[in-house]
């Protein structure tokens, strides 16, 4: 709300913001680059900051690009276009006066003409400003298309709370022309606006108008048409945190691709939805041909949770609202008329304008009462729509909800893998898919034919094999193969003296609890190495610490007051969420899979925090998909960067079974912090598959694979990941 009480100003000084958007070619795209630059640079300018007063003659810190700066300077001819002057105090309140002198830019077919605009701002010892602005007029032209503003002028109050405030304002005239024979276009006149927001205990709450004294085409109107929402229990923490991401965003120059907006705001909408914001429509109306319509009415999500927003159809049943409308009759006659006028059938019906109207008339408010779904009331067709509960009811009389559900329905996104997530493992892949990851080099595969060929499961058992197959997976630090040698050495079955060796490197570098086990034993029969209780004691400490059975079995024979120290497990399938974070040191990767769906998405919470200095890796969270089978693999990735403003990166790229190579690689242009939470929809669509972020389907693979397996990975960095089910 806060932005409404500076709004008016910001556009008085604000000429070119009404150009095209930044995709277009010069010169328009001049012309943004250079009406952005206003905006952020004065918004930054008068937005109080913690325990600071503001200083509107001093640039702010803002980030502009060389292309934006050289923007400015062609349109105004200065990369500070702002004459800031500071005037007399009264009253205690520092003065300054803002003035943007009246100019014009041309080229080619396109020209903004602005009148000398001009703002006053106080600033009193508590920080709170009062904001005065006027625009007598500007015009924008764009190949003969013509939009014209006169007379604008706002004034406003901000507390240094930041959204506590007043503001009001009023535009005579705005007018757009379409370049055509015709002049087609429509005028709004005599427009006013007003928005007072106050703080009652934890919450914020407000009034914000708008009226329009008359919206015309060339032979329509429609007068007096008034907008009035209340605003209700918006939490000061939320909108503290709404604050603090407008400020970055302002700062960084975000991009203002709707889409991206909209990901960034979501998350603290959404929160400020689930806490309890309420909205109420204390009047919508406007007049046509003398006859007034008029809806009141209330929205708001009592108890939402974060499934409440995973589609339209779940927020629609969710949602507690209710509509009061009420429309005069001689507006349905008025309708009626229209309808007629316009009715090619008319003729062959052999029927006047009259007549066919009066027959619209009847049927049109015959089938509204007779159905039940309005009343009469004197000369007003009235009604009432209430929704609650996942219940439509319209004049009391509850109807099917499915046509409204209809409307918000994503028809791309499949339905929803409601199932907790099912993990998956080499030995679950079976044996001739563990063969082929094997043959192609894959760590996992050859630990997994290691096993096999020395147990003799689903192949043949063969020592020389399993010794060949647990070498090289244990060469790719698959520190189990170790194990797996470790137990038949013991056995005597293998005489290989590099084994101990292998299990104690296992142990030590990596921390295998197994491998610890089995270094108690070797060190307590001397086998392979020179006996050492003592050391034999501190493996076997290290592994029960670490919750290995057989090893917190020992530890109790021999001390029957020992208890292993209690470990906090990360899966819980019992919730509507699985969870797995992951705290990774600089240099390792964790890895976790599971089985895939495509005929449903899988949505997940993604974050990514603590990034870690490696001379090789670099912070890294992945949500990847592949086959069954050795296959490319299509990734999600957060990517960290490191340094004095640490950040993280989005994209998405496909990658070979063993290549760190990728390709197609994709790009998010925002930049965000580490910590933020993502949301997170995956799911296939024929031989793509897409990574849905935040609400907005920007991230999408081409896939030769099908896709039966989900990768969750993290290298370098704190990962939390949580699958919704």
């Amino acid at each position: 709300m806060a932005k409404l009480h500076i709004l008016g100003a910001l556009i008085a000084l604000t000429p070119l913001a009404f150009a095209q958007p930044v995709e277009t070619p010069n010169p328009v795209r001049t012309a943004t680059l250079a009406s952005d630059y206003v905006m952020r640079e004065l918004g930054s300018r008068l937005v109080i900051k913690q325990g600071k007063t503001i200083q509107p003659d001093k640039a702010s810190k803002n980030r502009y690009s060389a292309e934006q700066l050289a923007a400015v300077r062609t349109v105004f001819g200065s990369e500070d276009p702002f004459l800031v002057k500071r005037l007399p105090a009264t009253g205690g309140r520092t003065n300054y006066s803002i003035t943007l002198p009246a100019n014009e830019y041309l080229a080619d077919q396109n020209q903004v003409k602005w009148a000398q605009t001009s703002m006053q701002v106080g600033v009193a010892p508590n920080g709170s400003l009062t904001v005065n602005g006027s625009l007598p007029s500007l015009s924008f032209t764009d190949k003969g298309d013509r939009f014209d503003l006169e007379n604008m002028r706002s004034s406003g109050t901000m507390q240094p709370d930041y959204w506590t405030g007043k503001s009001r304002g009023e535009i005579g005239k705005m007018r757009f022309t379409l370049a055509s024979e015709e002049g087609d276009g429509f005028t709004v006149s005599d427009t006013h606006y007003s928005n007072e927001m106050k703080r009652q205990g934890q919450y914020y709450g407000g009034l914000s108008e708008i009226t329009f004294g008359s919206f015309s085409t060339h032979d329509q109107s429609v007068d007096n048409v008034h907008l009035a929402l209340r605003w209700r229990k918006l939490d000061a923490s939320a909108m503290t945190g709404l604050k603090q991401e407008m400020d970055r965003m302002r700062g960084e120059g975000a991009d203002d691709n709707a889409g991206q907006l909209l990901a960034r705001y979501a998350p603290l909408l959404k929160r400020l939805v689930k806490l309890g914001a309420a909205l109420d429509i204390e009047d919508l109306s406007g007049s046509y041909n003398g006859q007034k319509v008029v809806i009141k009415g209330s929205m708001a999500l009592p108890n939402a949770s974060d499934a409440d927003f995973e589609s339209g159809t779940a927020f629609v049943k969710k949602m507690a609202g209710r509509l009061e409308i009420a429309v005069p009759l001689p507006l349905l006659r008025e309708i009626a008329d229209a309808m007629a006028r316009n009715d090619k059938s008319r003729e062959k019906a052999k029927m006047t304008v009259e007549q066919m109207s009066a027959q619209i008339y009847e049927m049109m408010l015959g089938k509204a009462l007779a159905n039940n779904y309005a009343r009469l009331d004197k000369n007003m067709l009235r009604t009432t729509i209430e929704l609650k509960g996942g219940l439509l009811a319209i004049n009391g009389n509850v109807t099917p909800i499915e046509p409204l559900l209809a409307l918000f329905e994503d028809k791309n996104l499949p339905p929803a893998d409601t199932e907790p997530p099912v993990a998956i493992s080499m030995r679950d892949r079976g044996v001739e898919a563990a063969q082929l990851f094997a043959l192609n080099g894959d760590g996992e595969g050859q630990l997994d034919m290691c096993e096999r060929t020395a147990a003799g499961l689903g192949v043949e058992k063969d020592l020389q094999q399993a010794i060949s197959w647990c070498t090289k997976a244990f060469d790719q630090e698959q520190y189990s193969a170790a194990n797996v040698l470790g137990q038949l050495y013991l056995k005597g079955e293998l005489e290989d003296a590099a084994i101990p060796g292998m299990v104690q490197k296992a142990a030590d570098e990596g921390e295998n609890w197994k491998a610890q086990y089995l270094m108690y034993l070797l060190l307590s029969e001397g086998k392979g190495v020179t006996r050492d209780k003592k050391k034999a004691q501190a493996y076997l400490q290290q592994a029960a610490d670490q919750g290995f059975a057989d090893a917190v079995k020992a530890m109790k024979e021999a001390d029957a007051n020992y208890q292993p120290p209690a470990r906090n497990g990360s899966d819980d399938a019992t919730s509507d969420a699985w969870s797995f974070p992951a705290s990774v040191e600089a240099g390792y990767y964790v890895k976790r899979e599971f089985r895939f769906d495509k005929d449903k998405h899988r949505k997940l919470s993604v974050s990514m925090d603590n990034l870690q200095a490696h001379e090789k890796w670099g912070p890294l969270l992945g949500v990847c998909v592949s086959a069954i089978n050795p296959s490319d693999t299509a990734c999600f990735k957060l990517i960290g960067e490191r340094g004095e403003s640490p950040s993280i990166h989005v994209d998405s790229d496909i990658r070979g079974p063993r290549s760190t190579q990728s390709t197609n690689e994709k790009w998010l242009d925002i930049k965000y912090k580490p910590g933020d939470k993502f949301d997170l929809v995956v799911y296939t669509r024929g031989k793509e598959v897409h990574f849905v972020v935040n609400g907005d389907d920007s991230l999408v693979q081409e896939v030769n694979f099908p896709v039966e397996v989900m990768m969750l990975n993290c290298s370098t960095a704190d990962c939390k990941f949580d699958v919704q089910h």
